[in-house]
């Protein structure tokens, strides 16, 4: 759906613009999933109760 959105034909190129998004924290991978099944999902702000945690 990513490439369909941003007129990208090639999946290596998406799989650059992913890389490129989550250095610069934008968004994360989704835990649990390599290579062709990877997700990708906006970066989750830690809740009030996992900061105090910390």
């Amino acid at each position: 759906m990513a490439r369909k959105v941003a007129h990208v034909r090639a999946d290596y190129q998406m799989k650059s613009i992913f890389g490129r998004m989550v250095e610069k924290g934008m968004i994360e991978q989704v835990p649990g999933t390599r290579t062709s099944s990877t997700a990708y999902q906006m970066k989750q702000e830690p809740s009030q109760t996992q900061t105090e945690m910390l």
